[in-house]
């Protein structure tokens, strides 16, 4: 539904399709969503539910780390992060030792 919805705006705005865009675009022009932006907005529902602030990187490094803990194969992780299984181990293994 949301890689339906990027197409479609990046349509609109007359912007080419790339795969990589379809991470966080913005509705409002069609481009991808810069990290200050969305650490940002990040801030804000911290704010507003009273949680600890956390950056998007913060919250990238948590969620390896849960799916590491919960012994999901490196591959596997390394795939949804884009990045190779030795990265995923040198990145995010220290966290165990």
């Amino acid at each position: 539904m949301y890689l339906k919805w990027c197409k479609e705006l990046k349509i609109s705005f007359g912007h080419p399709l790339k795969e990589e865009d379809f991470i966080l675009i913005s509705r409002t022009n069609g481009k991808p969503i810069s990290p200050n932006s969305l650490n940002y907005a990040v801030n804000i529902v911290a704010d507003n539910q009273n949680l600890k602030k956390i950056t998007v990187y913060g919250l990238r490094h948590t969620h390896a780390t849960i799916l590491i803990s919960k012994r999901i194969p490196d591959k596997v992780i390394a795939d949804r992060l884009g990045n190779t299984p030795p990265m995923i181990n040198d990145i995010y293994i220290h966290t165990f030792e």
